[in-house]
């Protein structure tokens, strides 16, 4: 039996389709697989939505040509700040507890309108804690609030996915072929040390880019007297600690 026929993709296709509002989803779509099987399913579901691609400024430039490429349908949305103006601006760098970023550089629209989010429960504990239909987009970390989230796909399995891709031939960023397991922003706080150094292997110019960002965070820092100890002494060591946590 083919994926399409799972209990699982008909269980997607109801959760769309039950949940959908009047005005129609507003589909959250980043270039990954998962977003590429979301948008699918909403097709297929035959519901009203609209897809939308938030820029954060530290994209994979080949995710954003695929997007502008093969999903000329969907929004594109520049940030307020870029990445390297925020760390100024904030005086910190991102790190997994304090996701700063996020709420500036993805989470800017939506509000007042229900979210179809294609997150999976096995990406990690925090996501496997999430419900299929969630009513408020309030977090911690996240100031804009939204009517409502969906997220059809939280029970899927990695493989689920890529059979719902190969059973429809839809095609993905190049980077899957090159032996990327997941697509995010460049040098992301909540991705491993290996995951992040290979990142900035393969983007240099990235990796010179936060390297001038932390050089003028440090300068702000010490303007406003701000300690820069602990591995903050200088951009270089500042980085690196970066890396650890």
């Amino acid at each position: 039996m083919s994926f399409t026929g799972s209990y699982k993709f008909e269980r997607a296709l109801r959760i769309v389709k039950e949940n959908e509002p009047p005005e129609g989803y507003f589909l959250c779509f980043s270039g990954g697989k998962d977003s590429i099987a979301l948008y699918r399913i909403a097709q297929m579901a035959g519901v009203k939505f609209d897809a939308h691609y938030h820029y954060t400024t530290v994209d994979p430039p080949e995710v954003v040509k695929f997007i502008k490429t093969k999903y000329p349908d969907v929004t594109i949305t520049k940030p307020m700040y870029t990445m390297w103006e925020l760390i100024v601006k904030q005086k910190a760098l991102p790190t997994r507890t304090i996701r700063y970023c996020c709420k500036y550089l993805k989470e800017i629209n939506g509000k007042n309108r229900v979210k179809l989010i294609g997150v999976r429960a096995q990406e990690s504990s925090a996501r496997s804690r999430r419900y299929k239909t969630e009513t408020s987009d309030l977090t911690e970390n996240c100031s804009r609030q939204a009517r409502g989230k969906v997220h059809p796909i939280l029970a899927w399995k990695t493989r689920d996915v890529w059979d719902f891709i190969n059973e429809h031939d839809l095609e993905t960023p190049d980077l899957y072929n090159r032996g990327w397991k997941r697509i995010g922003c460049i040098g992301c706080p909540c991705g491993s040390k290996a995951q992040r150094a290979r990142d900035f292997k393969a983007y240099p110019k990235i990796k010179l880019a936060y390297m001038k960002a932390i050089e003028r965070m440090l300068e702000q820092r010490k303007a406003d007297g701000i300690p820069c100890t602990g591995g903050w002494e200088t951009p270089e060591s500042c980085f690196e600690w970066w890396l650890s946590v």
